[in-house]
């Protein structure tokens, strides 16, 4: 059956958000007196579950987890780091490409608010739904996002790939019936992605649009 719908991952598959998480977690160490960190830990933190949540991420850091540092993010934080977010090379033209062509197009993030960040990227109007953690009961690895992304969109589980990067996209994917286009820029090569049941695996978005074209 022809494929009519993506949904989307969006951190290190649509955007290289290691810089701008180190850029807020130490925005935040300074905060709060905690150590500065670098990108070769971020991006250690971000490969340690198979889908990382602020909790997890700062966890993986500094080896513990206070409420009181989400609130500070939320509120004063979270738009310096998606000012700091850049899309990868190609991935605005991909989406222009399969929004020109009909597709419809979702995202299904662990971010709280990922609108926010799309917004400030200049693609939240590709989406016809976007889903974060707070919209489900459970976040990825559960299959709660992109079923909610499916059914906000009317979309056929058969026509729809979910591209993501990490484990828990795969995990996600599977439990909610869909194929999945993993990509290799969140550090997982292709061997790993494969074994874990993606459908096709690219270095990055560039041969999503042949899938759709010849699928």
């Amino acid at each position: 059956m022809a494929l009519r719908y993506a949904i989307f991952d969006l951190d290190m598959t649509l955007v290289d958000s290691i810089g701008s998480l180190m850029t807020s977690a130490n925005l935040l160490a300074r905060e709060f007196a905690l150590p500065e960190v670098t990108r070769e830990a971020v991006l250690a933190a971000e490969k340690s579950a198979p889908n990382v949540t602020f909790k997890l991420l700062w966890q993986a850091l500094w080896g513990r987890y206070d409420p009181a540092w989400y609130e500070v993010y939320r509120d004063r934080l979270a738009d310096r780091e998606y000012a700091a977010m850049t899309l990868y090379p190609g991935a605005r033209e991909t989406l222009d490409a399969l929004k020109g062509r009909g597709v419809g197009l979702g995202l299904a993030s662990n971010r709280d608010r990922p609108r926010r960040a799309l917004a400030a990227l200049g693609i939240e109007s590709h989406f016809q739904a976007v889903v974060g953690q707070l919209d489900v009961p459970r976040p990825k690895p559960a299959p709660d996002m992109i079923l909610k992304a499916l059914d906000l969109m009317g979309a056929p589980s058969e026509e729809t790939v979910y591209i993501g990067d990490a484990p828990g996209d795969l995990l996600s994917a599977a439990a909610a019936g869909v194929k999945v286009f993993a990509v290799t820029t969140g550090g997982h090569d292709q061997a790993e992605l494969a074994a874990l049941g993606a459908w096709r695996v690219g270095e990055n978005l560039a041969g999503l649009l042949e899938v759709f074209w010849t699928a």
